[in-house]
């Protein structure tokens, strides 16, 4: 969740949802957050330290370069893992496509 921006934007929007940011650096704000928002170090990699079915939304953004391929065949199905069925699960990435101006 780098600094927690994103979490912290939806946490402030969606006031009846609840919100976890996950990174494996410790970026993310200490304080000033808001009550349905929390976040936690923990590394994808390793498994992420909550139980099947866990989450309605999951997104993931701007890591795509950040795995390998192989390392790719172990974070999308632990992002499945904590998705309830029928949830939901985006990614969002910059395009690698350069344009001449």
């Amino acid at each position: 969740c780098g600094p927690g921006t994103w979490t912290i934007e939806m946490a402030k929007s969606y006031q009846l949802s609840t919100f976890t940011g996950v990174d494996m650096i410790p970026l993310f704000p200490q304080e000033k957050i808001p009550e349905n928002a929390k976040f936690l170090q923990a590394n994808v990699l390793n498994g992420l330290p909550f139980l099947d079915d866990t989450f309605d939304f999951v997104y993931m953004g701007l890591l795509v370069t950040a795995f390998t391929i192989t390392e790719w065949e172990k974070v999308i199905p632990e992002l499945v893992r904590v998705t309830k069925q029928g949830g939901w699960i985006e990614f969002m990435e910059s395009d690698f496509q350069y344009y001449n101006e």
